[in-house]
């Protein structure tokens, strides 16, 4: 059993931890290419191929203020999906959770 963080993003990060916290894997996917459907269907595909049917998954969930809520809402449901056709379970976890706990808030850096 692992437990495996997503963060999906154009930049998708993907981290496998062992029960003991030691990092098995930590990458950052992206997909095939520049241009939709196939940047988005090859990257939902290579982060299914990550995930292993004992996993306990964590997705961030949806941002509410992205400037490409088409792509993000598509990468979302998308990997969810596809993780339901292989029945493998996962739980949605809020992004301001997830900021909190990593000690950041999301604006390091951006313009607002």
């Amino acid at each position: 059993m692992r437990y495996v963080g997503i963060d999906p993003a154009s930049k998708t990060g993907f981290v496998a931890l062992a029960k003991d916290g030691q990092v098995l894997k930590a990458k950052e996917l992206s997909g095939i290419g520049d241009k939709d459907p196939k940047r988005m269907t090859t990257l939902i595909n290579d982060i299914v191929t990550h995930v292993q049917k004992t996993d306990i998954i964590c997705i961030e969930g949806m941002p509410f203020n992205t400037q490409r809520a088409m792509f993000a809402g598509g990468l979302h449901h998308g990997i969810r999906n596809e993780l339901y056709k292989q029945g493998i379970r996962y739980y949605e976890v809020a992004p301001n959770a997830v900021k909190k706990f990593v000690h950041v808030t999301g604006w390091e850096g951006e313009s607002r």
